[in-house]
């Protein structure tokens, strides 16, 4: 036993199981077979049911399927068990096994699965497409947040201060990710395509590159990034410690890459160090385009391609911030020359308007010669009539995977991101730990106060925003109107759509509630 350490501590020594050799293992299930690991519960069970090496892993992978998903220890297990796996190797065969099996939970095999390996992602995607609509839109963000935090983080919210903006991403999101379209959602597409807000919500990007700094940047153009992954991406910069400042701008029409890429010029003009393709910067349009990695529509209608989309956003930066660490620039700045349409790909909604050119950007866009009649759906820019809508022109290619080409808010609406490193460490604390509030005159009201100065500050309660006063920049007043239950309540805290606080707490009493009690 003195090879594992002792008997009362096997579950330490799993992590090396990797490894040993064919020999130490057979000891180490020989050791467990006999002692048992009574600090891990998952190790212990399956260690218990195992007849031999091979089928620990098995049972390993098995264990939680005893488990009810309502159980209030269950996802305290449910990751001792993901983190013993992970020390595993998580072996592909088993795996294979594991998402058979789960198979039995039916709807609810989603809390069983994990972000671990591939198969079980893709199995992710599967059941939501099977039974998203079985489930609250609530209830699928929470297991996410277990279960699968990247695309968690992709389903969060990014404040766009506009209520049409924010509702729309959000919908979009979701509706890309179980895949389906709503038609109420349809519906506000099509009023959009004639409404066409976007142009009195969004600025150009060309009015906003100017007033960046370009002095000592790095250029990132991210073909085909959308304002859908801004949540993702405000995540990601907050656990790399970088500090994000976004713009959200439109890009010109049709949104194609030959449009919108006059940015590149300007920056270059300027000093800025223009990243070469190597770093992925194409790898989110090819993916788009070309359906790679088996996400071609013709192959697999599950949006399994936002698993390689997450991926590869991650990616770029960690890159950014391994640059920034080192000190080789001072700030990143990554922007898109349109979005794409997951959504206008699963309608499949094919107008009564025919093109000359059949193939040209899965019939989204054509050259204006080619149709004298404009579509009502469209919009005219460049010499080209612009889609809307979910539609495309009749007999053109369909698209692989997404498309863009049109005037949908997500082909139209773009991000500029500039990122810098985080080297000072923001301190904030509320200083009205406990606080009263009266149904009749008063309202609830809470104080934080940071460290240093900050910006363009918002304040979530519970997961609901509210409005803050400031003088300095440093002390803020929040007031809480609608807040009438006693209860301990969490807040977040963002400056500039950067989560600078989580989970700060506070205590909420009704006023006069302990003089009546004690009475």
């Amino acid at each position: 036993m003195q090879i594992f350490g002792g008997y009362s501590t096997l579950e330490l020594v799993a992590s090396n199981w990797q490894i040993f050799d064919e020999k130490k293992k057979w000891l180490y299930f020989i050791a467990l077979k006999l002692f048992g690991a009574k600090k891990n519960w998952c190790l212990n069970t399956a260690a218990k049911e195992a007849i031999s090496v091979d089928s620990l892993i098995r049972c390993i992978f098995r264990s939680i399927l005893s488990l009810e998903w309502s159980d209030k220890t269950f996802w305290s297990k449910y990751h001792e068990r993901k983190l013993l796996l992970l020390a595993f190797g998580n072996p592909h065969n088993e795996v294979l096994d594991y998402c058979a099996m789960v198979n039995s939970k039916e709807k609810y095999a989603l809390y069983y699965l994990t972000d671990s390996t591939k198969d079980e992602q893709v199995m992710i995607f599967e059941i939501l497409d099977a039974y998203a609509l079985e489930f609250t839109q609530d209830e699928i963000i929470s297991v996410l947040k277990n279960i699968y935090p990247d695309l968690y983080a992709y389903l969060q919210p990014f404040s766009f201060k506009n209520e049409l903006l924010n509702n729309y991403f959000q919908t979009y999101k979701f509706e890309k990710v179980i895949n389906k379209v709503f038609p109420e959602f349809e519906a506000l597409v099509e009023e959009q395509a004639e409404k066409r807000e976007y142009n009195l919500l969004l600025p150009a990007r060309s009015e906003k590159i100017e007033a960046i700094n370009k002095k000592d940047t790095h250029l990132y153009f991210i073909d085909a990034m959308g304002a859908e992954f801004l949540g993702f991406i405000m995540e990601k910069c907050r656990q790399k410690e970088l500090l994000a400042y976004v713009t959200v701008c439109r890009c010109e029409l049709p949104s194609i890459t030959s449009c919108n890429k006059e940015f590149i010029e300007v920056f270059e003009n300027a000093g800025a160090l223009l990243v070469p393709d190597r770093s992925g910067i194409k790898a989110l349009d090819e993916i788009k385009h070309h359906g790679q990695d088996d996400y071609d529509y013709r192959l697999t209608t599950l949006p399994i391609h936002i698993i390689r989309e997450l991926e590869i956003i991650d990616s770029i930066l960690e890159k950014i911030k391994i640059k920034l660490v080192k000190g080789e620039c001072s700030r990143a700045v990554m922007i898109s020359d349109h979005g794409a349409s997951r959504l206008s790909v699963i309608s499949q909604k094919e107008n009564k308007w025919e093109m000359a050119t059949k193939g040209e950007h899965s019939g989204r866009c054509c050259p204006k010669n080619e149709i004298n009649e404009r579509p009502t759906c469209a919009t005219e820019e460049n010499d080209f009539w612009v889609l809307a809508n979910y539609d495309r022109f009749k007999g053109s290619r369909k698209a692989n995977v997404e498309v863009h080409g049109g005037a949908t808010l997500e082909e139209v609406t773009v991000p500029i991101i500039e990122i810098t490193y985080s080297t000072k460490k923001i301190e904030i604390q509320i200083i009205t730990p406990s606080i009263e509030f009266s149904t009749m005159k008063k309202n609830a009201t809470i104080k934080i106060f940071s460290k240093i100065k900050l910006s363009n500050i918002r304040v979530s309660v519970a997961g609901k925003d509210y409005e803050v006063e400031t003088t300095d920049g440093q002390l803020f007043i929040v007031n809480l109107p609608d807040l009438r239950k006693i209860g301990e309540y969490t807040v977040d805290v963002y400056s500039n759509n950067n989560k600078v606080a989580s989970d700060l707490k506070f205590t909420a009493q009704k006023e006069g509630f302990k003089e009546n009690k004690l009475l």
